[in-house]
């Protein structure tokens, strides 16, 4: 008996919880809501709810999320693909080919009369183009 009494006295105390009467008045206050976890909003990290008796993940403003948003359970996942998207985005560029223009053939600049109705490409009859 004296052992019970001795561990009640000394050893971890474990805390005490508070009646029900504090929560049930911060829940007519506040809507219960479930963190979900977080999304990032243009370029920032947001949380994501889950609100009782509304459907679907919804902000902290109760608006719903959009079809395809990812939402990622920690803050540091989260952060990682913002970072992974803004590479992303900076690795684009447009490429453009050099093009030169051709003297023979076909479409080049140069083109004689004699051969321009000619279906070869370039002039069949022997003589020169400017006679």
């Amino acid at each position: 008996m004296a052992e019970g009494i001795m561990s009640l006295l000394f050893g971890k105390k474990r805390r005490r919880r508070r009646t029900s009467t504090k929560s049930s008045s911060k829940k007519s206050s506040k809507v219960s809501r479930k963190k979900i976890g977080y999304t990032c909003k243009k370029r920032r990290i947001v949380h994501v709810y889950k609100y009782k008796g509304l459907t679907g993940r919804r902000y902290s403003n109760k608006r719903k999320l959009s079809k395809g948003k990812k939402v990622y359970k920690t803050k540091a996942a989260c952060k990682a693909s913002m970072r992974k998207m803004s590479k992303k985005g900076q690795k684009k560029t447009t490429r453009r080919r050099r093009s030169r223009k051709s003297n023979f053939g076909v479409g080049g600049s140069y083109m004689p009369l004699s051969s321009f109705m000619s279906p070869y490409p370039y002039s069949v009859d022997s003589s020169p183009p400017w006679i």
